[in-house]
């Protein structure tokens, strides 16, 4: 990806009228369109286009016929892939302070637009696995403005969250609609999935099933041709080979993405001392993108930095930390799930069968940044090696360790503190949701 200089240099040949093709190429690789909006992401820049207004791109800002010039070939190459009126575009809106994450993105848009290694014919599902606030909807949702994408994908992209209790029915006639049908009723998945699939059986659009959790809710949106590819997002590993997807294991942000997460949320660079203090926030929430957020959400309301790492390097109380007041008393658990983490990861603990919860709570009598290895966890679990390292895998399949391959497995500090937190707590619930 090209540095914001870069970016910068090029953005001054178009509006000097000194641009080359390689320039305008540069662009179209980086640039990520917002349908709705006359809004364009180039790099970490959130840049507006409408008509009559300056241009302000970090701290540099256009004006007059410049402005008018650059506002031109932006358009222009937006034009190349902006949907066409009755097209449908679904996916939901990228936070304005989104930061891409080319270390997967890059080859899993590879993927969408090659589909390498599959045979023709053949419906090519990939899948974005990673544990709760990782990032795996907002990076679907970036892939599905970049400009390559949307060009290979002139007939739409359609998106439905399923969530663990999905209404299969009620998404797959959203979708049919989308397509403009709005004659066809169906009582049964079978049937909506079966008339899906003639609608798309000659386009070539994007399906997106986000948050899935169960491979029978995925495989009714396996229904386009092999134009179409579809995407899902998932905590669960086995889901994508349920149904035959390619897996891309999404980790935690690099130090450099966490803080420009932390300045986009915030709406201004960070300098000095105060750069220094961030990045050790950064680093105590583990490079977490919702806890990031939800951190950034704190200072923006005032609360020093100083406090809040101090807070979050307390013993106990971590995860409390990072609390938004009132986030428990949200009734849509999708919302609340994105306002609070121990929301975000209870949604995959409580899918646990009981013993496998309990193994989880026993990783919380380790140290911080142990790494997990089969002969260590037999003795904390008394297993033999085997099913010990069969537990771990499982532990990992489901979005509960860190997403490395091969033991030694790692585990997320906050969820190192919940795993403490089970430990302790009640036998039975206090509050419901607990």
């Amino acid at each position: 990806m090209p540095s914001p200089t870069e970016i910068k240099a090029i953005l001054d040949r178009i509006a000097s009228g000194t641009h080359t093709e390689s320039d305008l190429t540069a662009l179209r690789r980086h640039m990520l369109l917002d349908p709705a909006r006359d809004v364009v992401q180039i790099g970490k820049y959130n840049v507006h286009i409408g008509h009559g207004q300056e241009i302000q791109i970090g701290d540099r800002i256009y004006q007059g016929p410049d402005a008018e010039t650059l506002r031109a070939v932006l358009r222009q190459v937006l034009d190349e892939a902006r949907p066409r009126p009755g097209i449908p575009f679904q996916a939901p809106p990228l936070p304005p302070y989104f930061v891409p994450r080319p270390d997967v993105s890059d080859r899993l848009k590879a993927q969408l637009l090659t589909g390498n290694g599959h045979p023709a014919g053949v419906l090519v599902v990939s899948a974005i696995h990673g544990l709760g606030g990782i990032g795996k909807s907002t990076l679907a949702a970036a892939l599905t403005r970049d400009l390559e994408v949307l060009a290979r994908f002139p007939d739409g992209i359609l998106w439905a969250t399923l969530g663990q209790q999905p209404d299969v029915l009620s998404l797959l006639s959203g979708w049919i609609q989308a397509l403009g049908d709005y004659q066809f009723r169906s009582t049964t998945v079978e049937a909506a999935t079966s008339h899906l699939g003639t609608l798309l059986h000659d386009k070539a659009a994007l399906l997106v099933v986000d948050d899935a959790w169960d491979p029978a809710h995925v495989r009714p949106f396996r229904a386009g041709g092999d134009r179409c590819r579809v995407l899902v997002t998932t905590r669960e590993a086995l889901i994508a080979q349920a149904v035959g997807a390619s897996l891309y294991d999404l980790d935690v942000m690099t130090p450099d993405q966490a803080l420009a997460l932390l300045e986009g949320r915030l709406g201004r660079d960070l300098t000095g001392e105060e750069r220094a203090t961030a990045r050790e926030l950064a680093r105590v929430v583990g490079y977490l993108p919702l806890a990031l957020e939800l951190a950034a959400a704190q200072v923006a309301d005032g609360v020093p930095w100083d406090e809040l790492i101090e807070d979050l390097n307390a013993e106990i109380a971590r995860l409390e930390a990072l609390e938004p007041p009132g986030a428990e008393e949200v009734g849509d658990e999708r919302e609340r799930k994105r306002l609070s983490l121990i929301a975000s990861f209870h949604l995959s603990l409580r899918r646990l069968p009981e013993d496998r919860r309990e193994s989880f709570a026993w990783l919380g009598v380790l140290p911080e940044d142990v790494r997990l290895t089969p002969k260590m966890m037999a003795t904390v679990w008394g297993k033999g090696e085997r099913e010990t390292r069969d537990r771990l895998r499982y532990l990992r399949n489901n979005s509960l360790l860190l997403p490395d391959k091969t033991p030694p497995y790692r585990l997320h500090d906050l969820l190192h503190d919940l795993a403490r937190r089970l430990l302790t707590a009640p036998p039975e619930p206090v509050r419901e949701g607990d």
